[in-house]
């Protein structure tokens, strides 16, 4: 069995372990929770979008896995396939950046603090490469 295989089986399996967890209420620091112990954003309506988003955020995990194991640290890519990338990371980094200040309440984010998590969690990716 190859890494790739490997890396696969056992993301489908966390995913499936999570799954099956019941949902555990969510504590924040805001009292604008839903009725269901979520945060609320927005006043759309009842409907549940987060198990929508988990399935986009999910696709997503999986799709960047294999990216990052079909790409070899020499290839040289076409300029869209890396603009594309860029783009996909810095609209993440931003919903990541909102989503972590609504729950955290702090602009630490911002910081050196979070620049270095960044640099950090890239050369751990290099390293398991």
């Amino acid at each position: 069995m190859d890494r790739k295989t490997l890396r696969r089986i056992v993301l489908q399996e966390m995913h499936n372990m999570q799954m099956m967890q019941p949902l555990q209420p969510i504590h924040h620091h805001h009292d604008d929770h839903g009725s269901q112990g979520g945060k609320v954003f927005h006043h759309n309506g009842p409907e549940a979008e987060s198990d929508m988003i988990h399935s986009n955020l999910w696709t997503m995990k999986m799709k960047a896995c294999d990216l990052y194991d079909m790409i070899g640290d020499r290839d040289d890519l076409p300029e869209w396939v890396q603009e594309k990338i860029a783009v996909a990371g810095y609209m993440i980094d931003s919903v990541y950046d909102y989503l972590n200040y609504e729950y955290n309440g702090s602009e630490s984010h911002h910081g050196e603090e979070h620049i270095n998590e960044k640099r950090a969690r890239r050369r751990r990716l290099k390293r398991e490469g």
